[in-house]
């Protein structure tokens, strides 16, 4: 797989937003889980979440 910067279109990007739809909107819904989980933790238990969701 090449860097996106060696495709011979850079940067001029076209793409088909449907082929990615699904998968944004399963994107957009898991954000918001997590950022209603944020605004229930107490500053320790929100800062070992972070980590976990980022690892």
């Amino acid at each position: 797989m090449k860097w996106v910067w060696q495709l011979k279109n850079w940067p001029e990007f076209i793409y088909d937003a449907s082929l990615i739809s699904d998968l944004e909107k399963e994107f957009l819904q898991a954000v918001g889980g997590a950022s209603a989980v944020l605004k229930l933790l107490e500053k320790e238990e929100k800062k070992r979440f972070i980590i976990e969701q980022m690892t």
